[in-house]
């Protein structure tokens, strides 16, 4: 298991392994705070929310990722075998190995731009050929909801809102969700919910 240790007194984070016989080895340090951290073959990316980059440790160097300048504070990121999906506070990126770099979708918030304070995408799975994704809507954190990218038909649909969760009686606000086959589970500071068919 790869993890981050983050020291806040000194601003930066350890990258570290445990072991399959449970040993805890420091792998390398970031001069930042590390928000979200991949293992893919031997590299290991990691995720640099406050300074929107993407690095990547390979053969004992860390390299910042291509193309992230664009990046406006990056929550997540997913690595497909064709390239890396990020998401941010205002959309979702794809960034392929050959240095393209797209929008693939653009988050439709509550509040105009400028005024939207909130955290964007939080989290996101693909599904087949779906991206899904929980979404902040607003600046207050109040209104998380979860919508599903067709990346072959590229239609939005909102999947399970603030509405859904009352009617499913597992608490308010959404923290968090899985998906296990054709089928998503929410959780909330309270519970999880059954699953539910996407």
């Amino acid at each position: 298991m790869i993890y981050a240790s983050y020291f806040k007194s000194e601003n930066k984070s350890e990258i570290r392994l445990v072991n399959d016989s449970g040993e805890d080895i420091k792998i390398f340090e970031t001069p930042f705070k590390v928000t979200s951290i991949i293992q893919s073959g031997e590299d290991i990316l990691v995720l640099d929310r406050y300074n929107s980059k993407i690095w990547i440790y390979s053969d004992e160097n860390l390299e910042e990722y291509f193309n992230t300048e664009e990046l406006v504070r990056p929550n997540c990121f997913i690595i497909t075998e064709l390239g890396v999906f990020v998401g941010d506070k205002y959309h979702i990126w794809f960034l392929s190995s050959n240095s393209m770099k797209q929008k693939i979708v653009t988050l439709q918030h509550n509040e105009e731009e400028e005024e939207y304070h909130g955290k964007g995408v939080i989290s996101m799975e693909i599904v087949g050929n779906s991206i899904i994704y929980l979404f902040d809507s607003d600046s207050l954190y109040s209104t998380r909801e979860i919508y599903q990218f067709n990346m072959e038909t590229y239609e939005t649909k909102k999947i399970i809102t603030e509405d859904k969760m009352t009617e499913l009686n597992i608490g308010h606000g959404i923290e968090g969700f899985y998906t296990r086959g054709k089928q998503i589970i929410v959780w909330t500071e309270d519970q999880f919910s059954e699953p539910i068919d996407l």
